[in-house]
């Protein structure tokens, strides 16, 4: 168990229409633009859900995880042909984070 660091924030990001083929193109297009997961990002987690894809992401900070959609996501998807513009973000701040050994 570990206190976190001020300014860690988790991020819930639910696109609707965006399949299984659409991240894996992301994710190629992302390898090609530097580090996956990305500098600042502590835990991404994806999955199918109903209409759409999840991803769960812990960030050092809101900065990082701005950043990094700015620079690199935003251009991946649209590579993909996907618009995250309609997608529903949630973010909150980090109290603790429990690490499974």
């Amino acid at each position: 168990m570990a206190d976190t660091q001020n300014g860690t924030i988790c991020l819930v990001v639910d696109v609707p229409g965006e399949t299984q083929e659409h991240f894996e193109a992301v994710m190629e297009s992302l390898a090609l633009t530097g580090p996956v997961p990305p500098d600042g990002a502590r835990l991404v987690a994806s999955g199918p859900r109903e209409g759409g894809w999840q991803t769960v992401s812990i960030w050092d900070s809101k900065e990082a995880m701005e950043r990094f959609f700015e620079e690199r996501l935003g251009p991946a998807y649209r590579d993909a042909g996907v618009s995250i513009e309609s997608s529903r973000r949630e973010m909150f701040p980090v109290y603790r984070m429990l690490e499974v050994r």
